[in-house]
């Protein structure tokens, strides 16, 4: 849980840390200081818009603001993305392995994307199935003779199913 946790709380500033890494490492420390450079001049805040969608997706579940921890699914997707982000700043690394880190900082971050995705459509899902279900209770219990615009919550009973 403390590691979902610290996943959890390093995300927003990980979205303008990873990318400034990226361009000192990548732009500027390496020896090719021509289109890299200016390449990184627009993928760097690109990269850190994708982190920030990324992140803000994640922490609109509600299971992850409340328990204020990722899934370990997040976890472990988030944590490889930033571990190639590192990788991929580091400007020793040969033209080839630079090329294989940049496809695999894609694809990481297009999967935790739509993994975010899916997990906040999935929980939205469920909660909302379950508010439905509440509601369909009520109105049976009711009868006919209840006031269409009244609707009554009776203490004890759960919110969220």
């Amino acid at each position: 849980m403390l590691y979902r946790r610290l996943v959890f709380a390093w995300q927003f500033p990980a979205a303008l840390v990873l990318p400034v890494w990226l361009f000192l490492g990548r732009g500027i420390l390496s020896e090719g200081l021509g289109g890299q450079t200016v390449a990184l001049v627009f993928l760097a805040p690109a990269l850190a818009i994708a982190m920030l969608a990324t992140a803000g997706i994640i922490t609109a579940r509600r299971s992850a603001r409340t328990a204020r921890a990722v899934s370990w699914q997040d976890a472990a997707l988030l944590t490889a993305w930033h571990v190639a982000i590192l990788a991929l700043g580091i400007p020793l690394l040969p033209e080839l392995w630079s090329n294989l880190a940049a496809a695999f900082v894609l694809m990481l971050g297009l999967a935790a994307f739509w993994f975010g995705v899916y997990e906040l459509v999935t929980e939205t899902r469920r909660r909302v199935r379950g508010l439905v279900a509440n509601w369909e209770q009520q109105a049976a219990r009711g009868g006919g003779d209840a006031d269409p615009r009244v609707i009554v919550l009776e203490q004890g009973q759960s919110r969220d199913r």
